[in-house]
């Protein structure tokens, strides 16, 4: 079996874009990210699938047959990220991109969205979650303090990791 192109060299990113990946597939998130798209000035949507979605918006272009490498790369030189993925989040954080997170569900914090807030808290970038209600996602973030919040946090880790090991 033949390994498939790689779609970074088809599909021109010379121009702004935001990035977008939703494992949710919410008529609140596509509304949000329209408002986003204002909010930013950028008019190019790039949105990597999951899965075929619901609501088809003829303005964005669907990256379908996208792997991983791709994923990465158009995260890389997205100018804006929107996302209602954690693991995104965290990427977006390793790699200094700025973005605006979604909530999967409204408005509930005890959901599945919990550990969202307290990702984004222990950063102190709860503004980077998205509201309809202002702006202040579009705040950019201060990686430099984002990087000494992560070494400290890294170290937290492997310290209880190795207490639990020599237990």
């Amino acid at each position: 079996m033949g390994q498939k192109a790689s779609l970074k060299n088809k599909v021109l990113t010379s121009e702004n874009y935001i990035f977008c990946y939703f494992i949710g597939d919410k008529a609140f998130e596509w509304d949000a990210l329209e408002d986003i798209k204002k909010a930013t000035g950028i008019q190019r949507v790039l949105v990597f699938l999951v899965s075929p979605p619901k609501h088809i918006n003829k303005k964005y272009e669907y990256l379908r047959t996208a792997d991983i490498a791709d994923f990465i790369w158009y995260l890389q030189h997205a100018s804006y990220v929107v996302t209602d993925s954690f693991h995104n989040v965290a990427m977006c954080l390793k790699l200094e991109k700025d973005f605006v997170a979604l909530m999967r569900c409204k408005e509930d914090e005890k959901s599945e969205n919990s550990r969202m807030y307290d990702f984004l808290a222990i950063f102190n970038l709860a503004h980077k979650i998205y509201t309809s209600k202002g702006k202040d996602y579009l705040k950019p973030i201060l990686f430099s303090e984002v990087e000494k919040l992560l070494n400290i946090k890294i170290i937290e880790c492997k310290k209880i990791l190795l207490n639990l090991i020599m237990e």
